[in-house]
């Protein structure tokens, strides 16, 4: 029987076997840690040898101890793709700018790639000069320069101590 965790389970009443419990193990859908790539491909062999092979019904999940910081879970519905969830940042950067209006936010840790984008919220601290939108000059693996921006979308000409929050999304 399918409980409603959709395991398979030894149905109410049966009389335990052997092969009751393997197949509620081979049912349990967890992560399951790896160290590298190389293991990560003996278990879908040992899976599909088991007749579990990956597909979308039953894909695998695995916790990659080699991969970067933020991108260590990976699953895979056929064993050529594996897919990861995307990495994030987010923070408050709090700083004084450059004499031409920019910033510059650090990642920690940094994103393996260059990320797929970042957002900036406005802010209205700064120097009296009223709201300040934030432009993304730059961005990289590492980190990202943002411009002040004025309501006329021009770059303030002075030094000013502001606050932003900021996410970043992966590739």
């Amino acid at each position: 029987m399918i409980d409603a965790r959709k395991h398979t389970a030894p149905a109410a009443g049966e009389t335990p076997r052997r092969q009751a419990i393997n197949d509620l193990s081979m049912s349990i859908r967890d992560v399951i840690p790896v160290a590298n790539t190389t293991e990560r491909a003996q278990l879908v062999s040992d899976l599909t040898a088991a007749g579990a092979a990956p597909s979308t019904t039953n894909p695998v999940s695995v916790y990659r101890a080699d991969a970067p910081a933020g991108a260590r879970v990976e699953w895979t519905d056929d064993d050529t793709t594996w897919s990861r969830p995307r990495e994030t940042r987010a923070g408050i950067a709090t700083g004084t700018t450059s004499a031409g209006g920019d910033i510059s936010v650090t990642f920690s840790p940094a994103f393996a790639t260059t990320p797929a984008g970042v957002t900036v919220s406005d802010s209205n601290i700064g120097a009296g000069i009223g709201m300040i939108f934030w432009k993304v000059h730059s961005l990289t693996a590492t980190g990202f320069i943002a411009r002040a921006m004025n309501a006329t979308g021009t770059s303030p000409v002075t030094e000013l101590t502001t606050s932003f929050h900021y996410i970043a999304v992966g590739a």
